[in-house]
């Protein structure tokens, strides 16, 4: 952990202490438990707790009942949430562009005189290097891929002209 993060939670406890004199347990347990949220990271900002402590531990009722309010509504999503550290490296995950490596071969356009054919343009083996975000779609593998949409099989197994657009 860093030495910013130990400061900040023995800020924390420093204010719990100077604050709860006063609180019954109850409130006692809730600061508790927020100091401990904040130390696994389930809470991410430091200012989130402080301001849910001196909310807790307010002698104004209107201050406390609307910091009372925000706890319930959040504690469920701060207990459940993923300490900052995932989430970052999910994140990164997810952006990170992932690679792949294909193979692949082209074919030309050739026209004899019984109609239109297509031909191997080379034997060898091309590679390609392809850096996307997303997963490669697994439905294109080991497919003829077309340049041009209406580049199609007819019934007889010839192939057509497809026009550049």
């Amino acid at each position: 952990m860093s030495k910013f993060i130990q400061r900040n939670i023995n800020e924390l406890k420093r204010l719990k202490q100077s604050n709860t004199k006063n609180s019954n347990k109850a409130t006692v347990k809730r600061v508790d438990e927020i100091i401990k949220l904040y130390t696994e990271r389930n809470i991410s900002n430091v200012a989130t707790a402080e301001n849910l402590i001196k909310g807790l531990t307010s002698d104004d009722k209107r201050t406390y009942d609307k910091a009372f309010q925000k706890y319930k509504d959040n504690i469920n999503k701060f207990k459940e949430a993923k300490p900052i550290k995932e989430r970052i490296g999910e994140t990164r995950e997810r952006n990170k562009d992932k690679t792949y490596f294909i193979n692949f071969q082209i074919y030309t356009w050739r026209s004899p005189r019984n109609g239109v054919k297509y031909y191997i343009d080379s034997f060898d083996v091309k590679q390609a290097t392809i850096k996307i975000k997303e997963a490669f779609p697994k439905d294109i593998i080991k497919q003829v891929i077309y340049r041009y949409e209406d580049a199609v099989r007819n019934e007889t197994g010839s192939i057509t002209h497809g026009n550049e657009n």
